[in-house]
């Protein structure tokens, strides 16, 4: 409380509508895959305390949403308020090595739009998509601790990080399949996993510059993602599975 201290507030207001249709084939009519408005207005407040070695920042953001399904005018629109927590403790161990730890609160407000619809409407079934009546925001917590290393040897620049993380979620988003009907017709209803999931794993990172107009650099995460029941995957019932489909598990990249 006696440390130097730095105050920042403010807020911030976000609109925006979506319409993606998918094309009509073989004489059939085009389909609204979503049709959506969206906004989101926010208020945060954060303090940071410094000494010579550490740092220490406390913040808190007021969030209120609107999602309105203007494809599905029947529907009322969701809206909801959320309070985002956020703290951050960084460490100078020497001049070389910092320590971080942090935790945050994050949330996913009830939208139909997201990229896997572009993959999973792709073939000509013709496919709509809805949110359960009963949908909630998707809710994360989520620690990390990371180690940094910072270094010049022989007019090179060298950062080495590793970090771990754990995140939980709390109603995560899932879909629920209906049948196919006589006219080939299918509907997918996004749904809260009310038995929640997780995301954790271990991040690497180097980064290399030279003086001579060189960079590389190179990471590696190897991560675990898991629902902790299992969800289904596909229109056969039968089909279902824990992990979240279309994020692997080990994933790197090179940039020189």
């Amino acid at each position: 409380l006696f440390l130097p201290a730095k105050l920042t507030t403010g807020g911030d207001f976000t609109n925006g509508t979506l319409k993606d249709e998918k094309l009509g084939v073989d004489g059939q009519n085009n389909t609204v895959v979503t049709h959506q408005q969206s906004s989101t207005s926010g208020l945060f407040l954060q303090n940071e305390w410094a000494s010579v070695r550490a740092k220490f920042l406390v913040g808190v953001r007021f969030d209120h949403y609107r999602v309105e399904d203007i494809s599905h005018e029947s529907e009322e629109p969701v809206s909801g308020h959320v309070i985002i927590p956020r703290a951050t403790f960084l460490y100078d161990i020497t001049n070389d090595f910092q320590y971080r730890l942090s935790y945050a609160k994050g949330y996913r407000a009830p939208q139909i739009f997201d990229e896997d619809l572009h993959i999973e409407t792709s073939g000509a079934r013709r496919i709509t998509h809805t949110n359960d009546p009963g949908l909630k925001q998707e809710t994360s917590h989520s620690i990390n601790s990371s180690v940094n290393f910072t270094k010049v040897l022989n007019n090179t620049l060298f950062e080495v990080l590793v970090e771990g993380f754990y995140t939980s979620l709390q109603d995560p988003f899932a879909n629920e399949y209906t049948p196919v009907d006589a006219d080939g017709n299918v509907e997918y209803v996004r749904v809260n996993a009310t038995d929640g999931a997780y995301v954790t794993g271990i991040n690497s990172e180097l980064n290399m510059a030279t003086m001579k107009n060189l960079m590389v650099q190179l990471g590696f995460t190897w991560q675990k993602s898991r629902y902790e029941k299992a969800q289904a995957w596909g229109e056969d019932p039968q089909a279902t599975t824990r992990s979240f489909l279309r994020t692997p598990d080990q994933y790197g990249y090179l940039t020189v």
